[in-house]
C-alpha cells in the first residue's frame, strides 16, 4: 500500500506513472489494477496525489482503493483468476 505516493515522490511523475502502470499488468498482486475502474482510480491517486502533503496523499489512495475493492470489475477479476481465464471487464 500507498505505492503510489512512494514511487511518485521516489522516481518522478513520468516515471512513476510507466512504472506503476507496468506493475498494474504485470504482477498478481496488482491484477485489479487492470480494470478500468482501478486504473482510473490508479492516476486519480498519482495525479492528485502529487499536489498534497503526504499525509493526505495516502488518505487519497486509500479512498480510491475503497471505491476499487466494491465494483464489479473487481469480483470478475478474482473470479476470472479462480477459473484461470481472462477477466472481461465492464467498467462497473
Amino acid at each position: 500500500t500507498a505505492g503510489t505516493q512512494w514511487l511518485s515522490r521516489l522516481a518522478g511523475n513520468l516515471l512513476q506513472r510507466i512504472l506503476y502502470l507496468q506493475v498494474g499488468k504485470f504482477l498478481a498482486l496488482r491484477r485489479i489494477l487492470r480494470g478500468p475502474v482501478a486504473m482510473r482510480m490508479a492516476k486519480q491517486a498519482i495525479n492528485e496525489g502529487l499536489k498534497m502533503g503526504m499525509a493526505s496523499a495516502l488518505k487519497l489512495e486509500e479512498d480510491c482503493y475503497e471505491q476499487v475493492l466494491h465494483t464489479k470489475d473487481r469480483l470478475e477479476d478474482l473470479t476470472a483468476f479462480t477459473h484461470k481465464r481472462k477477466p472481461i471487464y465492464s467498467g462497473e
